[in-house]
């Protein structure tokens, strides 16, 4: 029986990187299990609901966002829109609404008491 010969440096190469893109996968399975989902839903002449959702650190990373979503659609739209925030299980976490000037974003904000941006 011969002396077994060494493996290749590609088959080594192929050993590291599968180990390496498992550490990866690992790494973006905790960093999920840490991280909530929130979904930035959208309220005005019509509803569009978020499907996909955006992983953040946590609800007040969620607020920002919301505020730059409302900051955007009051450049681009005009009018009157709710940008509404849900985490993954499907509870409302802030309601931010645009034009904060609007009288029917003050008469809803006397009704339901949410958080005016």
């Amino acid at each position: 029986m011969g002396v077994r010969a060494p493996a290749a440096p590609t088959a080594l190469m192929d050993k590291r990187r599968s180990q390496q893109a498992f550490g990866i996968r690992e790494a973006i399975v905790k960093v999920r299990a840490v991280m909530p989902r929130y979904y930035f839903h959208l309220e005005g002449s019509e509803r569009i609901a978020d499907k996909r959702g955006r992983d953040l650190p946590d609800d007040n990373a969620a607020r920002r966002e919301a505020e730059g979503i409302s900051a955007a659609l009051r450049q681009s739209r005009g009018g009157v829109w709710s940008v509404i925030v849900t985490n993954e299980w499907g509870h409302k976490v802030v309601e931010i609404l645009s034009p904060r000037t609007s009288p029917l974003v003050k008469e809803h904000l006397a009704q339901r008491r949410v958080t005016e941006e």
